[in-house]
């Protein structure tokens, strides 16, 4: 498993009528941890796509804990792991860490696929740089 973090502020057009961030926003900035993620531990996701890789949600979740809305800081913690050799998961963690207060919580699954929509192994690289703490290495 690997992870990183990531913090941003909310802008002002991620708020609903309430003041507080639109629910599916968080869709949004789980989509910034992982990115986050992956550029930071291995390599751009636009590389990926270069070089013939796709990674399209298979299943989603989210549970929001706390409201928050224009400007509150913002801090993602994503972590990713592979339950078999073809599935990535995310896991995200979102606080205000300013304030130590649960935001969200959630995953994402997702699976490599090739531009004609067939399924691809996971790059082998990728694979052994998550699993590396998993098996002694």
């Amino acid at each position: 498993m690997i992870k990183g973090i990531t913090e941003f502020r909310v802008r002002y057009s991620e708020t609903d009528q309430m003041g507080r961030v639109y629910y599916a926003n968080f869709m949004a900035y789980f989509e910034v941890g992982r990115t986050h993620l992956i550029r930071q531990h291995w390599k751009p996701y636009s590389q990926l796509e270069k070089e013939g890789y796709f990674l399209p949600v298979l299943e989603a979740g989210c549970k929001y804990h706390n409201p928050v809305g224009y400007d509150d800081l913002l801090r993602v913690e994503t972590s990713l792991s592979f339950p078999r050799p073809t599935i990535l998961h995310f896991d995200y963690i979102i606080t205000q860490p300013d304030q130590s207060i649960l935001v969200a919580e959630g995953f994402t699954d997702h699976c490599f696929m090739n531009r004609e929509g067939k399924p691809r192994r996971a790059p082998a690289e990728l694979y052994r740089l998550v699993n590396q703490g998993n098996d002694g290495e």
